[in-house]
């Protein structure tokens, strides 16, 4: 028994707002799941380029001084490696997120779906019995319309018998 711009303002709500809501959040976590796949793909670069750095190593580079070169290298890669896991952790984190606020948001446009739905179905009784009430009013009107007509009839033809009654009555 929602009054009927009440019912609208659920139904622009629940397509429009909500449903924009959960487009955004949806465009979000494909965002970040790029993301996560491209910083995946950035550290298996990184590990295998570490990997080579350490496996194609000449022993005469290192015996004359790039032994450092190479450590600070390796230093260099390993915490790139870590700086990508952090951002891969942090991108999951706000994935798991967004797909929490999906969900939640699915179950508002279900829930108010349901609201509307409800509300219309209540609407259509409402009119059922307004249309049936204005039947019966119209009904009941005719009648009392037939018992006037009857009634004035009825007068007469008492008017009629009294004025015979007086009649008869004066001679």
């Amino acid at each position: 028994m929602l009054p009927k711009d009440l019912v609208e303002q659920l139904k622009e709500l629940s397509e429009n707002s909500l449903e924009n809501c959960i487009r955004k959040l949806l465009e979000q976590i494909k965002h970040h799941q790029d993301d996560m796949k491209t910083i995946q793909r950035k550290l298996s670069e990184d590990k295998d380029e570490s990997d080579n750095w350490s496996k194609k190593g000449d022993r005469k580079k290192r015996n004359e001084g790039d032994y450092d070169t190479l450590k600070q290298n390796f230093q260099s890669v390993k915490s790139q490696c870590q700086e990508y896991k952090r951002q891969l952790q942090i991108s999951q984190q706000k994935v798991t997120a967004l797909e929490a606020d999906v969900i939640r948001l699915e179950g508002q446009v279900k829930r108010h779906k349901s609201i509307a739905e409800s509300c219309e179905k209540q609407e259509e009784e409402l009119k059922q019995a307004k249309r049936k009430y204005q039947r019966e009013f119209r009904e009941a009107q005719n009648k009392i319309e037939d018992l006037k007509s009857e009634n004035a009839t009825l007068q007469k033809k008492l008017e009629k018998f009294t004025k015979l009654k007086t009649k008869k009555e004066s001679t």
